[in-house]
């Protein structure tokens, strides 16, 4: 069975030998690798063309800048093989995952295959995505609940095997600049009928000074505020009962984003539209979707940014006071 890898590159030539590496070892090897340029700055171009000379299984294809979606939607467009994976390409992939996905899904007849991942960060310290041992076989309806609560796997794509009929009628919202892959996975899970999840990490999502999780805040960051929206929508009419996890995602989203601006001391516009979601999406049902801080924090934004400041501010200082105590 033939897998369309879809890799995305925008600006990653730090990581991307690291990445294709990683993919061309794979111990399937019926792969069709389409990596897209972005509007690339850097050799990432030069370094793609580099390994497609050496590989035939690599399709390069390149674009103007415009985002993460129209990248995937350019690869979709041409891709051929049975199911499609993904990649980022500051990041790892074992060498079996490709293998590994394919072998779950065609034993559970499933149309969706996850993997459990390793949260990796710049300290060389890894933390697995999950705490489950054993593989499970859910309805669609079980694995869009589970996307939306984020309990063992969320809305990434990386880790995820689709069986690529699912994209039929499918493309990625080119406006959604950020969190387009929670909303496509919902959009596809809401046409699986089986899933299977192998909590086994696979993958290393490389979390860096220069990924998009640290990256500084900008406009294109506040679309995720239309993403959940839209997410919402896509629910209200037969899945009313997770709207609240689509909603505390969210609140979770914009506390991300306040963090992060008064770190950085930007835009005071960005923190008003952040605060105004968070606002909209708070009720007690998202709330109680909420664990441990960052309930509290959701609370105390949604009475003034002021008294949010002052929680954050007690709570960074208690968490340095206990990290100073752990280190003695």
């Amino acid at each position: 069975m033939k897998i369309s890898v879809i890799l995305p590159v925008f600006n990653a030539e730090k990581w991307l030998r690291r990445c294709l590496e990683s993919i061309l070892a794979q111990t399937h090897r019926e792969l069709e690798i389409i990596a897209v340029d972005d509007g690339s700055s850097d050799q990432s171009l030069n370094i793609l063309g580099e390994y497609a000379q050496k590989d035939s299984r690599i399709i390069v294809i390149k674009t103007a800048h415009e985002g993460v979606s129209a990248a995937r939607n350019a690869a979709l467009d041409i891709a051929c093989g049975d199911y499609i994976g993904f990649a980022d390409g500051d990041d790892v992939l074992s060498d079996t995952i490709f293998e590994t996905l394919l072998e779950d899904i065609t034993k559970a007849a499933a149309d969706i295959s996850i993997c459990g991942f390793w949260f990796c960060y710049t300290d060389g310290t890894k933390r697995a995505s999950s705490n489950l041992e054993e593989p499970c076989i859910l309805t669609g309806d079980t694995a869009l609940e589970w996307t939306l609560r984020g309990d063992h796997f969320a809305g990434h794509l990386w880790n995820k095997l689709f069986r690529a009929s699912l994209f039929e009628n499918e493309r990625f919202d080119p406006e959604l600049l950020v969190c387009q892959d929670v909303h496509m996975c919902v959009r596809l899970m809401q046409k699986a009928k089986r899933v299977v999840f192998n909590p086994t990490p696979l993958y290393d999502y490389c979390i860096h000074d220069e990924s998009s999780y640290n990256s500084p805040v900008r406009a294109a960051h506040l679309a995720a505020h239309t993403a959940y929206d839209r997410i919402i929508n896509i629910l209200k009419p037969s899945f009313p009962n997770l709207i609240k996890y689509a909603q505390a995602q969210g609140i979770q989203n914009d506390l991300f984003l306040l963090r992060r601006l008064y770190r950085q001391k930007t835009n005071p516009d960005y923190i008003r539209r952040a605060h105004k979601h968070l606002r909209r999406m708070t009720n007690v049902k998202s709330i109680r979707c909420i664990r441990g801080c960052d309930k509290y924090l959701a609370l105390a934004a949604y009475g003034s940014l002021w008294l949010y400041r002052l929680c954050f501010g007690l709570l960074h200082a208690a968490q340095r006071i206990k990290h100073r105590l752990l280190h003695r």
